[in-house]
Order: structure tokens, then C-alpha cells, then sequence
């Protein structure tokens, strides 16, 4: 009859499909059902069968309990994803936040023990996952990559800047700090800051001239412009963003053609192996970990990073010519007086800037 199952399709399902009745090609699918009946009348199975089958007795039916039928459908599922390669690797994939979250949450010495970390994973969790409508939105969007970039790179950059790493939230003007909230950055930087600095309660600071002594955590998270109020505000803004930009993509997709309908696939596949690796990439930059601390056993990481290769060539460039720094010696406190010392702090070394090059250019 020519039917035949597409790629990625549970066989069983698309061949009890063909039996249904589709409500916009009513007439045709009667027609197919009707040759499908016809040409199982003719066919020697079903004469087979009925030669087999004798007299059908009525019996008292027979209820399946609840665990054999949970074990048998996990059983098909299970199948099902053994024999379908590509949903195996996106099952997989999406492990991946939670990966990410436990590396960062143990080599960075996070608060909070197994609480803290489930708390931790739950936004990483819902970071990714809005990375991931992101990306579906701008596959669905736009007609090619570089028309998606000149959107896509000024609005990350804006982002990036309101999220509270580079900037102080507090200390902006109320014309510009709305900015933050449409940076998805914004939201998971803070509510990682308030899970690690609400509970703290005591911070041993030395009072000098001109530099902040912050005595608690909630003054630490206020300094910098954040509030733990905004902790599930935070939480419900990551999922609304997600909700919206899959909404957006399925309309357009929906909109556009069957072309591009695979296109966003594939780009959707995409999304998830490149998020894990960026968040991996810029974490190992030198940006938010001290790469001289970091254990053997993951400084590898940070060659297999684009970010650090830029990151350590602008910090020579900005810290090798500067000779002299007056810092207060004082105890607990370290007293770097050279730009080298600095790089050096900091896990960086001058003779690597030809290196980074010749690796960026590679």
C-alpha cells in the first residue's frame, strides 16, 4: 500500500494513525480506511487467521492493575527512545543545565549544601530552557543567521551589561536601569545572588577611609542594586520569557513554510549542544572564576574556551605597562603592587598573548 513510516515517528502510532479520521480530509480518510480493510480482506494473513480462530466465548473481563500498565508503557517509551537516535540525544542534552549547575556549584565553592543546590540548578535549569526558546525564536524569525545576528547581538550585549556583573545596579539613573528588565541575565544573576548572600548573617570587614564595610548579606545584595524580595518575581519572569518566545516561534513557523519548519529543528538541536558549551566557555574566561585557584582536574577547560583566549590578551594588554599600585597592607587583604602581580593573581601570564592570538586566529 505504500505507507511508510517518517523518520522519527513511533511505528506503532503512525500506522494506528492511518486507521483515524482526519476532521479537515474527512472523505479521504474514509477512502483510506476502507482500501486498508479491503486489502487485509484479501490478503492471506487474514485468511490465516480466521482459519485459527474458532468460536469466541464471552468471558468475565479481566482489569489490569495500575503497576502492569505504568510497567508496560514505560516499557514502549522505553523502546521507543532506544530505537530513535535523536530523541535519545535530546533527552540527553537536556541534562545538561543540571551538569553545568553541579560543575559551577562545586568548583566555585557555592553556599547553601544540597538545598542551595537544588535551588541553584532550578534557575540554571530555567536559564537554559529560555536559552533554548530563544533560540528556537530566532531560527523561526528570521530568513538567515546573519539577519538573526544583527538583532540577537546588540540585545544580548544590552543584556549582558544590565544583568548586574559589569554594572552597578544600584548606581544607575532611572532612565537607563529599565533597561535590566529585559536582560534574561538580569533575572538569573540575581536570584543566584540571593541564594548565596541571604543567609548570610555576619561579614568580618576591615573599616578603612573610602571603602564600604558591609556587614551582612542583604546589605552586600542592596549595595549592588538587588533585593530578595525579587526572588520569585525573578523565577516567574525566566518562565514567562520562555513561554513568550515559543509562543512567538510557534506562530511563525506555524506562519512559514514546511521548509523552515525543518530548518527550526535542526536549529533547536543546535541550541542545545552550543548553550552548555557557551555557559562552560564563559566560565572558565577568567570573568567570574579566579582561574589561579581552580583545580587541575578542570583547568583544561579553559583552553577549549574562546572567552579566556580574549579575556587574558585584553588583561596583559590593560595591566603589563602599569609598574606601580599603592594598596593598604593590611591583614586578610591581599597588597598586589604591579600589574604582573595582578596577572598573575589572577591566573594569567604576559608570555601568552602571541599564543591567544594565534589560537583566536585558529
Amino acid at each position: 500500500l505504500n505507507f511508510k513510516c517518517p523518520l522519527g515517528f513511533n511505528a506503532a502510532e503512525y500506522y494506528v494513525s492511518l486507521l483515524g479520521i482526519e476532521l479537515d480530509k474527512e472523505a479521504d480518510s474514509r477512502e483510506r480506511i476502507r482500501k486498508i480493510c479491503d486489502e487485509y480482506q484479501r490478503s492471506d494473513i487474514a485468511s490465516d487467521i480466521d482459519s485459527r480462530v474458532g468460536d469466541v466465548q464471552d468471558e468475565m473481563e479481566v482489569k489490569v492493575n495500575y503497576f502492569v500498565q505504568f510497567y508496560w508503557l514505560m516499557w514502549r517509551n522505553i523502546q521507543s527512545v532506544k530505537h530513535n537516535s535523536t530523541i535519545w540525544i535530546a533527552e540527553f542534552l537536556l541534562l545538561m543545565p543540571i551538569l553545568f549547575a553541579s560543575l559551577v556549584f562545586g568548583v566555585a565553592g557555592l553556599r547553601g549544601g544540597f538545598v542551595g543546590w537544588m535551588w541553584f540548578c532550578i534557575v540554571c535549569v530555567l536559564c537554559a530552557n529560555y536559552a533554548n526558546a530563544y533560540g528556537s525564536f530566532l531560527s523561526s524569525v528570521f530568513n538567515s543567521m546573519e539577519t538573526a545576528a544583527l538583532f540577537s547581538v546588540p540585545f544580548e550585549l544590552i543584556g549582558t551589561m544590565f544583568s548586574g556583573l559589569y554594572l552597578n545596579l544600584g548606581s544607575l539613573n532611572h532612565y537607563v536601569s529599565w533597561l535590566r528588565f529585559l536582560s534574561p541575565f538580569y533575572y538569573g544573576v540575581e536570584s543566584i545572588s540571593i541564594l548565596q548572600w541571604d543567609s548570610i548573617e555576619s561579614i568580618n570587614c576591615v573599616k578603612i577611609a573610602g571603602m564600604p564595610c558591609l556587614s551582612t548579606g542583604p546589605e552586600v545584595l542592596d549595595r549592588y542594586g538587588f533585593a530578595e524580595a525579587h526572588f520569585w518575581r525573578n523565577l516567574s519572569s525566566l518562565a514567562i520569557m520562555y513561554c513568550i518566545a515559543h509562543t512567538i516561534a510557534y506562530v511563525m513557523v506555524i506562519k512559514r513554510s514546511s521548509f523552515l519548519s525543518a530548518t527550526f529543528d535542526r536549529m533547536e538541536t543546535a541550541a542545545l549542544i552550543s548553550v552548555p558549551i557557551d555557559l562552560i566557555g564563559i566560565m572558565f574566561s577568567g570573568i567570574y572564576l579566579n582561574l589561579a585557584s581552580v583545580k587541575p582536574y578542570f583547568s583544561w577547560l579553559k583552553y577549549i574556551s574562546g572567552f579566556y583566549y580574549g579575556t587574558e590578551c585584553v588583561s596583559i594588554l590593560q595591566w603589563n605597562l602599569i609598574d606601580d599600585i599603592n594598596c593598604v597592607n593590611m591583614p586578610g587583604i591581599p597588597c598586589i603592587r604591579t600589574g604582573k602581580g595582578v596577572l598573575t593573581r589572577f591566573g594569567y601570564d604576559e608570555m601568552n598573548f602571541w599564543r591567544n592570538c594565534a589560537c583566536l586566529m585558529a
